[in-house]
């Protein structure tokens, strides 16, 4: 389309991003000689700003658009020197898809401008050394089994740069009572109510015993945001209604959310919240097994930007024989 691109490169008061997404189109159609026009003697540095709902955006992603551009352009040591804070921004905490995409799109084509070297690495483990690593892949991933001391050790034999990276998940287990939440823009509480309505403690629970966790997001005045994800993970002991399927017509939330995925155990709810917006979901449920299990934390989190987050208490809970039973 380079007629559009054309016209858009006519345009007035084009942003940073747009010039140097535009240049990476030209350089692609292999008019490098317009795409270093359009870039010449501009910044390549992008302020932080706060998360664009409608572009996904970050600062650290259009930094990653601008490196891939330098490496389309053959500007190797630019590329270089952009490397080191996408590298840096890849190895934090809470990254988008959107950033982690676009940072490990733009570090494989570095790693391919910098010659076909292979990984040479050494590595230990708590002490012990592994298996050595040799692959010509600029990426190798090595699935580690979570322990409670993880000392690692890497050292390259290679003759070319290697970065390293321990990435893990985790679901908190245990008696916690403080949960770190981010209560400038989420407020989240879960309650639970019996089939009469009034409200019930799900410490102790009869079996057969239905009853419904409500769930109510609060959003703060300050911020719109779209893809949420909020998660619902259930005791082994429960059984959840697919009122879908039993039941359409009950009051569930649903019209509120854009997508709820029902399994055995939890339920994953997918929904936008305005600014100073507040919504109620609903899931109905049944202690059906006897036991004492762990009821994980009730989770909230911005999809496209995972530091905007809430989280409930863990706690535990019992199923107990039914009042009835002999």
């Amino acid at each position: 389309q380079l007629g559009a691109m054309n016209r858009m490169r006519e345009l007035k008061d084009l942003s940073l991003q747009s010039k140097w997404r535009l240049a990476a189109a030209y350089a692609i159609t292999g008019r490098k000689d317009v795409a270093n026009e359009l870039v010449f003697n501009i910044d390549d540095k992008v302020d932080e700003y706060n998360f664009n709902n409608d572009t996904y955006g970050s600062y650290a992603r259009d930094e990653a658009m601008i490196m891939e551009t330098y490496l389309l352009l053959d500007k190797t040591d630019k590329a270089l020197e952009l490397a080191q804070s996408v590298a840096k921004e890849l190895s934090s905490d809470y990254i988008s898809t959107q950033t982690a995409a676009f940072g490990l799109i733009a570090m494989s084509k570095l790693a391919e401008k910098m010659g076909n070297t292979n990984i040479e690495v050494d590595w230990t483990l708590n002490g012990k050394a592994m298996n050595a690593v040799s692959t010509p892949q600029p990426l190798h991933q090595i699935a580690i089994v979570p322990n409670k001391k993880m000392d690692i050790s890497i050292t390259s034999k290679g003759t070319g740069k290697i970065y390293a990276q321990l990435m893990g998940r985790t679901q908190p287990i245990g008696d916690i009572q403080t949960v770190e939440t981010n209560e400038a823009s989420f407020n989240l509480s879960v309650s639970y109510v019996g089939l009469n309505g009034n409200p019930l403690s799900v410490s102790s629970l009869r079996q057969g015993e239905e009853f419904t966790a409500i769930v109510t997001v609060n959003n703060g005045p300050a911020q719109a945001f779209t893809d949420l994800a909020l998660v619902q993970i259930f005791p082994s002991g429960w059984e959840i209604y697919n009122e879908r399927i039993l039941d359409a017509s009950a009051d569930n939330g649903a019209g509120k959310y854009n997508y709820r995925d029902i399994r055995d155990d939890r339920v994953l709810t997918y929904f936008n919240l305005c600014a100073g917006q507040s919504n109620t979901f609903r899931v109905r449920l049944q202690a059906a097994y006897r036991g004492t299990y762990y009821l994980p934390a009730v989770s909230l989190q911005a999809m496209y930007k995972p530091s905007e987050h809430a989280r409930t208490n863990g706690t535990w809970v019992k199923v107990e024989e039914s009042l009835i039973e002999k």
